[in-house]
């Protein structure tokens, strides 16, 4: 659930209803189900296998029972399964649950696929919530799937609320992608618009493939249904946000308060979680009361390594300087704090003795904090700018791709890397810092009420955004 969605998942493949009915396959066997998600799960055509994996498939099986169907050979199996597993007294889990979903949906029994997710939810609840039962992303993919290809959109519908509302879980890209194409394929204008309203609040830009889905369901005769019509048409905002076909400016978007809140609290866990001596990062919270809120954090292990994977590069703290005093003089109302680690202090007292002076002195003014050995820096930054909430900034050109930052929820970073990180660079000399501050707009879907004009933009399409309007 934490992959990047702007990165493409391995064999990913999307096709609408009316494609996938017009593709040919043998007689007698349903057209393929394409799993948007983990794997491609398409039925098997046997006059695809290689004669040798045919043979290892039939070992024991009669000649009578070669001529069953592949369809009624995979329900025996299943029934056979579970024989077995009632036999030996196994519990089901989760992958148990799962598998029989998968099968259900190869099968071409979307509903049976739902029931499973539905049991696996069921089971969850009664067990205390145990681990080995706890519902993932991938448990109702299958469901998903069969109901995106037929366009039943209210059941999409039913299980995405399933999933938000029962299990917790957050959606990333492929299942709003799945929900979008059932109501492209069968859903209304409220349906669509509750989607992308959805959408707008979790993701930011979109693949291609997702947008698709958008200007499917636009086309068709159902958007219509209501008397209204609707014009589509790629376009290109200004530096600020201005579309000139719509009329319209994109607006800034952000966290909401809820989302502030959760967000906070959840970085403050895993930091504590993550210390190595217990008390530390609670001291940390303290002092941080006593002296900010701050309004731009400089993260000085980035700002000083920057640019230094050369031969002969170094950590370079006398960048740190240059760099704070240029964020305070495009800043001058801002209350700034830098952090660096322990270590990194220790070698410039060491080592660089005006930067030290200067570090003390701005310590002194409660501007500058330590991070203590068997920390990660990292965190004392970054709960600094979630605290301070809308106006916090962070200066780094960290991209927060590591392992840590996948722990966070995606719903929150995605959000806050787009609205709150300053990016830089230096000059040759290393003696002027140069701030690219965040774009005067969110790109992620927007609405305007007034023009009735919604905005989709594709991370595929640099920079350019689906308009789709009401003529």
């Amino acid at each position: 659930p934490h992959q990047d969605p702007h990165q493409p998942h391995s064999g990913l493949k999307r096709h609408s209803a009316a494609a996938t009915a017009a593709a040919a396959h043998p007689p007698g066997i349903p057209a393929p189900l394409k799993c948007h998600v983990e794997k491609q799960i398409e039925l098997q055509d046997p006059s695809k296998l290689q004669p040798e994996k045919v043979a290892a498939l039939l070992t024991g099986i009669t000649e009578a029972e070669k001529s069953i169907p592949m369809q009624q050979l995979r329900k025996s199996a299943v029934e056979m399964a579970l024989r077995d597993l009632e036999a030996c007294g196994q519990t089901w889990d989760e992958l148990i649950f799962l598998q029989l979903a998968r099968v259900a949906a190869i099968t071409g029994d979307t509903d049976k696929a739902y029931g499973y997710a539905k049991q696996l939810v069921s089971a969850w609840q009664a067990n205390d919530k145990s681990p080995r039962l706890t519902p993932r992303l991938r448990d109702f993919q299958p469901a998903l799937v069969g109901y995106a290809l037929t366009g039943q959109a209210d059941k999409a519908q039913e299980i995405v609320d399933l999933i938000t509302q029962t299990c917790g879980l957050d959606l990333t890209e492929p299942e709003f992608g799945l929900w979008l194409e059932a109501i492209a394929n069968g859903g209304d204008c409220d349906q669509i618009a509750t989607a992308l309203h959805a959408v707008a609040a979790e993701l930011n830009e979109l693949r291609e493939t997702t947008v698709e889905m958008v200007e499917i369901f636009f086309r068709s005769d159902r958007a219509a249904a209501a008397g209204q019509q609707w014009l589509q048409k790629w376009v290109r905002p200004d530096d600020q946000g201005n579309v000139a076909e719509a009329g319209i400016q994109l607006q800034l978007a952000d966290l909401s308060d809820a989302d502030w809140t959760a967000f906070g609290q959840q970085v403050l866990s895993l930091a504590v979680q993550q210390e190595k001596r217990q008390g530390r990062f609670q001291d940390y919270t303290k002092w941080l009361k006593r002296n900010g809120p701050f309004d731009i954090m400089i993260d000085g292990a980035n700002v000083a390594l920057w640019g230094e994977n050369y031969e002969g590069g170094a950590f370079r703290p006398e960048k740190v300087k240059v760099m704070y005093e240029t964020v305070a003089k495009e800043n001058p109302d801002a209350k700034i704090l830098l952090v660096l680690h322990a270590g990194r202090f220790g070698d410039i007292k060491q080592n660089h003795k005006e930067t030290f002076t200067w570090l003390e002195e701005l310590r002194s003014q409660g501007r500058f904090h330590i991070a203590p050995a068997g920390s990660n820096d990292d965190w004392y930054w970054m709960y600094a700018a979630v605290m301070a909430r809308e106006k916090g900034m962070l200066v780094s050109n960290d991209l927060l791709r590591d392992h840590v930052w996948n722990l966070l929820r995606p719903k929150h970073m995605l959000k806050w890397t787009q609205r709150h990180i300053i990016r830089f660079h230096f000059n040759f000399e290393k003696t002027e810092a140069y701030l690219k501050y965040p774009s005067p707009y969110t790109p992620c879907v927007q609405y305007n009420e007034d023009k009735g004009v919604w905005m989709v933009p594709c991370a595929d399409r640099d920079g350019q955004w689906l308009c789709v309007r009401k003529v």
